[in-house]
């Protein structure tokens, strides 16, 4: 049993990391990208008025902590549905 619990732990921290510094990347280049164009050089992206800041800086934060979150639920289920077949008992 102990086995299975730090296996959970250690496979939602590898989930968040990765899948968190991957959504960091496409949101920071989203941000970058969408946010602040000319002509109307105004941003309406759901980001920036979430964390009060503009462009990548704004994308780049959401997408970390997105990220982070999905990253770790990914871990810990994926250690649930195979766990079965690794642990019998």
């Amino acid at each position: 049993m102990r086995n299975k619990w730090m296996l959970q732990v250690i496979a939602s921290l590898v989930g968040a990391v990765s899948i968190g510094l991957l959504s960091f990347i496409f949101f920071v280049q989203y941000g970058g990208n969408r946010c602040d164009q000319p002509p109307a050089s105004t941003c309406s992206c759901f980001c920036c008025h979430m964390f009060n800041s503009r462009g990548y800086e704004a994308c780049g934060i959401f997408g970390f902590w997105i990220g982070i979150l999905v990253g770790a639920i990914v871990g810990v289920l994926a250690v649930q549905l195979l766990g079965k077949k690794l642990f019998k008992g």
